[in-house]
């Protein structure tokens, strides 16, 4: 499975994009725009760094988190 997730999660062009190459299958889009959003525009950046802060990335490690846990199965192949 390929997760796809926006660097810049309130541009609606990439998040558009991205949702389009999603399948739904081996290709999951995590949408997490509006969370991001809800992150003050400051402190979605690092100071004089385009990267995402720390905020960011864990909104990202929580919203793979959870697409994670609805769609793998946790029981072992037999």
């Amino acid at each position: 499975v390929l997760f796809l997730a926006a660097t810049a999660p309130d541009d609606p062009n990439l998040s558009t994009h991205l949702a389009e190459l999603a399948d739904g299958d081996a290709i999951r889009y995590i949408d997490l725009a509006a969370q991001a959003n809800a992150i003050p525009l400051a402190e979605r950046r690092l100071p004089f760094d385009p990267h995402w802060s720390p905020r960011v990335h864990a909104l990202m490690a929580d919203g793979i988190y959870e697409v994670l846990r609805v769609t793998v199965d946790p029981a072992p192949a037999q």
